[in-house]
Parts: structure tokens; sequence; C-alpha cells
């Protein structure tokens, strides 16, 4: 039982390991996640879900989904799908739930990425993260499922000492045999 525990525990570290490698390297090479807080996508994207970037690669074509700045002097991004391209190369957005077009045209420069992949709800999970009060929740549950798991499994030393507490049959060496004289 205890190196099955082992065996677990050491995979799941692993496992946990290849994760944030794998992130690592993602970001690295580009990869962005952000989060939708508006309807302004719905029904391809809805407020809560998580949207995967690849970096941006030439220009768009209409129809595609991207990420980008709308404005030079914000942080802020947006994610809007490429409702045409202008004459002189800039770019017109909108987003599914829009009746019209955005008020504003981009440069291709300020294209961020395009998104690959959307995974619903995943986004509620990563603002909860990025508080404080997100990791320790995390961390008190996780301490948690280990208290609960060793109050209703025990640790490996409780049941290595409950089977040795049953008597064992003793082998012939073990047993003494009295000595003549000895009273």
């Amino acid at each position: 039982m205890r190196v099955t525990r082992r065996i677990a525990l050491a995979a799941l570290g692993c496992w946990l390991l290849a994760l944030l490698a794998a992130g690592a390297v993602l970001n690295h090479l580009g990869y962005r996640a952000y989060v939708v807080h508006t309807g302004s996508m719905a029904p391809t994207y809805k407020p809560g879900d998580l949207v995967i970037d690849r970096p941006a690669r030439g220009t768009p074509k209409p129809g595609q989904v991207i990420t980008f700045r709308h404005s030079a002097d914000t942080p802020d991004v947006v994610t809007h799908r490429v409702f045409a391209i202008t004459a002189n190369g800039l770019i017109r957005t909108k987003g599914d739930a829009n009746l019209k077009p955005d008020a504003w045209q981009i440069a291709p420069h300020m294209i961020q990425g395009s998104v690959i992949k959307g995974i619903p709800r995943a986004g509620f999970m990563l603002v909860f993260l990025k508080q404080p009060t997100g990791i320790g929740a995390l961390g008190t549950s996780v301490l948690s499922l280990a208290f609960l798991w060793s109050l209703f499994f025990g640790p490996p030393e409780a049941t290595s000492q409950r089977s040795s507490a049953v008597p064992r049959r003793a082998g012939r060496h073990s047993v003494r045999q009295p000595t003549a004289g000895a009273a």
C-alpha cells in the first residue's frame, strides 16, 4: 500500500510538472489565454469562457476570430470576428452578438493573436486563481482532502502497526529450551 501511494504521488507530481513545463513552453512560443468578459461574442464565446490564442500570422481573413488592442493607449484586448478588410489594409471587426460592426478600424500590428480554441467556463477558474483568496482556497482544499484521506484511509504506519500486533508463530530457532541446572 505504501509503495502504491508513493507511485501515485510521484505520477501526480510528474503530471503537474509536465503541465507547467508545457504551459511555459507554449507561453514562450507566443500562445496566450484570455478570459471573455462580455457577451459580444455569444453564442460562440460566452462570458467566463477561456480562449486560447496562437501568435498572429499574416493578414487575417474575414470570419477569423482574433484578439486585438483597439487603441494604442489601452492594455485591454478584445476578441471579435474579422468582419472586413478595408482598401487601405485596416481591419473591421464585429462581435457575433452585435448587430453592427465595431466603430474602430485596427491596423494589423494591433492584433495579439488568433483564437484556436475556446474552453467553456474555464475563465472563471483562471480569474479565481489569479486572486490571493483563490490561491488560499485552493491550498485549503488540497490540505482538507489530504486530511480526509488520512482520516478515512489512515496513514501507512498505522496499517503496519495493526498487522504487527498480531502474534507471530514461533519459528524453530526462536523458542528457548530450559537449560539443565537452572532453577
